[in-house]
């Protein structure tokens, strides 16, 4: 009893730890945003930027939006999908959740095969992508090609928000609220609030 009791104790300290500070743009150097709908994936570096510095290429008179903010060259969908097979191969975590994503979506002009996606999330959390971890608690929240299981969604939510991942730290403090564990709900929005308040001033 004691020993579940302590291993229960270090889990919660690993999940209410506070996370590191993003790693910088490498276009502009500012901290990436902490909501993966503000960042993108750019396939030929195999690195994160910034939404903004997306639209600022998108405002730029080099337009269109479908340039890359790096090279200024477009994109091409089946150089994409080459590309992210290569950085897979590398064990590029970012790209295992990006095509998975695309077959989540259907989008590259690949078919949409929740199967497989959800086999490209497992191989991506295994190199620690919190966003991938986030994917699949979503899609067990939801039943996306699953049945629905809350209780995996919120293990899932869990290990990406150990993984940084401040959308699925947010979903933890709605879940423990819905619980009336309003304490432990507390504790995960107040370090979700600390890690938007973090990228927001620009400090480490």
């Amino acid at each position: 009893m004691a020993c579940k009791q302590r291993a229960a104790e270090i889990y919660d300290e690993q999940l209410f730890k506070e996370n590191q500070p993003t790693e910088e743009c490498p276009i502009c150097m500012i901290p990436l945003p902490i909501s993966s709908n503000e960042v993108l994936f750019k396939t030929y570096y195999g690195k994160m930027i910034c939404d903004g510095c997306n639209y600022a290429m998108y405002m730029s008179e080099e337009g269109p939006d479908d340039l890359c903010a790096f090279c200024r060259r477009p994109s091409p969908t089946l150089e994409q999908i080459k590309q992210l097979n290569k950085l897979m191969d590398n064990g590029n975590a970012e790209a295992l959740n990006q095509l998975g994503t695309s077959y989540d979506d259907g989008t590259l002009g690949l078919p949409q095969d929740i199967v497989k996606a959800h086999k490209l999330y497992l191989k991506a959390v295994e190199l620690g992508s919190g966003t991938a971890y986030y994917n699949l608690g979503h899609a067990y929240r939801r039943g996306d090609g699953v049945e629905v299981d809350q209780k995996k969604a919120k293990h899932y939510y869990e290990l990406a928000a150990m993984n940084g991942c401040v959308e699925a730290r947010y979903n933890l403090g709605v879940f423990e609220w819905n619980a009336i564990n309003n304490r432990r709900a507390m504790k995960h929005f107040m370090i979700a609030g600390k890690d938007w308040a973090r990228v927001v001033v620009g400090t480490s």
